[in-house]
């Protein structure tokens, strides 16, 4: 997951093992109730591996979230969400990135705008409806 700084969450219940926790590090917990750590984490593959027979989950995309400022047609500024979809190595490579826009100002403006995805980050922005975030 390089470039990615998507920290994992610490999901520990009682008596459950070998669950992610932060800085990509397996942790359980012993009998005694006190937390351990293993090893780092294969990969994001492993990840999805995890999210697709525990979760029966598919189509799973990593997301990686960017919130700045922009002007609108009426030459207002807006908050917007940019969120950036991968859908990893095994995904369509012509489609692997997606681009989602969102305005997050006002939930009774709210806009939102997307494209058509593409093989590069820098092609999923472009593709991106920019136009609809009137």
């Amino acid at each position: 997951m390089v470039g990615w700084a998507q920290p994992i969450l610490l999901y520990i219940l009682a008596g459950d093992v070998n669950r992610p926790c932060m800085n990509e590090v397996w942790c359980g917990m012993d009998e005694a109730g006190i937390i351990t750590k293993g090893g780092a984490m294969d990969s994001d593959k492993d990840i999805r591996g995890l999210l697709e027979t525990s979760g029966k989950m598919f189509e799973i995309y990593e997301v990686r979230v960017y919130e700045g400022y922009r002007k609108n047609g009426a030459g207002e500024t807006r908050m917007v969400r940019v969120k950036i979809l991968d859908g990893g190595p095994d995904a369509n490579l012509l489609y692997r990135y997606n681009c989602v826009v969102e305005d997050v100002e006002d939930a009774e403006y709210a806009k939102n705008a997307t494209g058509n995805g593409g093989p590069t980050i820098e092609e999923a922005i472009h593709v991106v409806h920019w136009h609809k975030l009137v």
